[in-house]
């Protein structure tokens, strides 16, 4: 793949692409080159890392660089309120848990 040809390139093919990263070089920097070389693409089991920053890294590369808003799915604490009452910060309460499980077994993201 070359450098800024990203447009229009699937998130798993981008994540697998086989050049180095600024995670990677990190990796190597703060930890050693084992590390990097266990997250990189070099190792057939690396196993996927998911984090908050990486799930919104993953709907930013699908809106801007695939045209595609249908990875996320956006949930509005106001529609889940809490047993007592009030707006849940984050997911706190059974009802808005339960939304954001439903969305991800649907293999969105919920934001």
């Amino acid at each position: 793949m070359k450098p800024g040809h990203h447009v229009g390139v699937p998130m798993d093919v981008y994540l697998n692409d086989p050049s180095i990263s600024a995670g990677i070089l990190k990796s190597m920097l703060d930890e050693c080159p084992l590390a990097a070389w266990h997250r990189s693409w070099l190792n057939p089991n690396r196993k996927p890392e998911t984090s908050d920053a990486m799930s919104l890294g993953t709907v930013i590369h699908a809106a801007l660089l695939e045209n595609n808003f249908d990875v996320a799915e956006v949930v509005d604490p106001k529609d889940y309120p809490g047993v007592r009452g009030g707006i849940p910060r984050g997911w706190t309460t059974d009802l808005i848990k339960a939304k954001r499980d439903s969305i991800i077994a649907a293999g969105k993201i919920p934001l």
